[in-house]
């Protein structure tokens, strides 16, 4: 009963980590595209201003909502700093007060330069504004990819200390197994092999704390992890009881399950470990890679998860319809948070994708539509009401990635045409400059 609240225990410690961490990248995410936003309502802003085609008290009104934002922005990133120092681990993020500082103070200079009627100076200060606020948010996003890849590196760096830990354990306890099959249960011996074995265990109990710190924040292994811990630990028990039973053909059938079970877990380790690697080296720029070629990556990418998170919560739904049928509450905590993870990296590749300054405005919009259905797919899985529409939702999804992918193939990529036709392309109707 012990063993199962303790790995009861472990098992919930892992989930409140990762969930958390999840939390703590959405919030980043959104807070760079908010800034990334703002900086562009600060430009449009700036060439109205440089028009003066509105009223003062118009563009005062404008400049000060503005300012609420920013504000705003800077509260959300401060709740985000505080959360990731509730984490085991946190991830390596500046203190960005004095950037925050410097942008408003700028902002309030605008405002007097607006009220005297400098609109030149106004004018001038809000383009270096919105340049200022674009950096910012690319300040965050670097920061951002710098820590998963620190994070990367570091879980690189213990999967392989872990590997070769498993590997000289599992030799330490075939070697015991064999020393058992040599003797018989009634052999003095036998005795003495109870201490090796009560040694190799209080071994394992190291290799496991460490085991339980690195699920707690990769998804990918936590649960298969804790499913092997949990076979380890059993088998360790029965092992136990048969030793001091001197029951000899009962202790070698544990301990070649508790064989099994670490073997598992060292090749496990190896997959991880390598899809890792893999992870870095796709996430170094790589040179002469043309536009078309990363489109095309991104949305075989794109498609490959999509039709993943529609298997997963296929599946989701199918157990809560089978549960409610039987008038049973289904666990489906891990599923729910690998349906989050899926989701997330789904929307991770859609950021990259319109980040291409290239794409035309339709393209852009296309993918916001895209974006907007899966988030509302996010707040399905999150309040676990995840029904038939959601499955549609994924469909349409499925059928909007199709029509933007098309899109871009046909779409010439001449970056300095659309940087031109951008020049051109400006909102002049005040009351769409601060549209979210």
């Amino acid at each position: 009963m012990k063993l199962d609240y303790k790995n009861l225990s472990n098992k919930l410690d892992q989930q409140l980590q990762l969930l958390k961490r999840l939390a703590l990248e959405q919030m980043l995410t959104q807070q760079q595209n908010m800034l990334k936003e703002l900086a562009e309502q600060q430009n449009n802003l700036a060439r109205l201003t440089k028009k003066r085609k509105i009223s003062n008290d118009s563009l005062s009104k404008l400049q000060q909502d503005l300012y609420k934002k920013l504000n705003e922005i800077e509260n959300d990133y401060k709740k985000s700093l505080k959360i990731n120092k509730e984490l085991e681990r946190p991830l390596n993020l500046k203190n960005l007060d004095s950037n925050f500082f410097d942008i408003k103070k700028k902002m309030n200079k605008i405002q007097n330069f607006i009220k005297q009627k400098k609109f030149r100076k106004a004018y001038k200060l809000q383009q270096q504004t919105s340049r200022q606020i674009q950096q910012l948010s690319q300040q965050m996003q670097q920061q951002m990819i710098q820590a998963q890849m620190q994070a990367n590196l570091e879980d690189i760096q213990l999967l392989k200390k872990l590997e070769q830990e498993l590997l000289d354990y599992s030799f330490n306890l075939e070697n015991l197994y064999d020393r058992i099959s040599d003797i018989t249960s009634n052999s003095p011996v036998f005795r003495n092999i109870e201490t090796k074995f009560s040694e190799l265990k209080s071994e394992f109990t190291i290799i496991q704390d460490s085991l339980i710190a690195l699920a707690k924040r990769n998804p990918q292994i936590n649960e298969p992890v804790n499913i092997e811990l949990r076979n380890i630990n059993q088998s360790f028990n029965y092992a136990t009881k048969a030793l001091e039973n001197m029951k000899k053909v009962q202790t070698l059938t544990e301990i070649r399950k508790v064989l099994t079970s670490v073997n598992n877990l060292t090749l496990l380790l190896s997959e991880i470990n390598q899809q890792l690697q893999n992870m870095l080296k796709n996430s170094m720029p790589s040179a002469g890679k043309s536009s078309n070629t990363q489109n095309n990556s991104n949305f075989k990418s794109l498609n490959q998860l999509q039709q993943q998170l529609e298997r997963q919560l296929k599946n989701i739904l199918k157990q809560l319809q089978k549960a409610k049928q039987n008038g049973q509450q289904p666990s489906l905590d891990e599923q729910l948070v690998k349906a989050l993870m899926t989701q997330k990296k789904l929307n991770e590749q859609l950021n990259k994708l319109s980040e291409n300054q290239t794409l035309t405005p339709e393209i852009q919009q296309q993918i916001n539509q895209i974006k907007d259905l899966l988030n509302q797919t996010k707040k399905d899985i999150i309040y676990k009401n995840i029904n038939n529409n959601t499955l549609k939702r994924q469909q349409n999804i499925h059928v909007k990635l199709l029509e933007t992918e098309k899109a871009i193939k046909r779409q010439g990529y001449d970056n300095k045409r659309k940087a031109e036709t951008a020049q051109d392309t400006f909102k002049t109707n005040p009351n769409t400059i601060l549209k979210k």
